[in-house]
């Protein structure tokens, strides 16, 4: 998604994964990462609101570091991330 740092369609676009608007419930696995940390003091807790509105306890989603566009675009990430 293009658009993370707007709670409204993360919310729409988690549950259209977890197949809400078909009648069904299926378990999601999602990575959420911001390009910057301005979104996230911004709109940090309406994005977390709105995934908790959508998401149940079956449902995972991971937060890797944010990555800043003033990081040079070949930076390495220590293992596991």
């Amino acid at each position: 998604m293009d658009f993370a740092h707007n709670p409204a369609k993360v919310k729409a676009a988690l549950a259209t994964a977890k197949g809400i608007p078909q009648g069904q419930k299926r378990r999601v696995l999602a990575v959420f990462i911001l390009t910057g940390f301005a979104p996230m003091k911004l709109t940090g807790k309406d994005i977390m609101d709105a995934m908790a509105e959508v998401l149940d306890a079956e449902d995972r989603v991971s937060y890797p570091k944010s990555i800043t566009r003033a990081e040079p675009r070949t930076r390495q990430f220590p293992p596991g991330i």
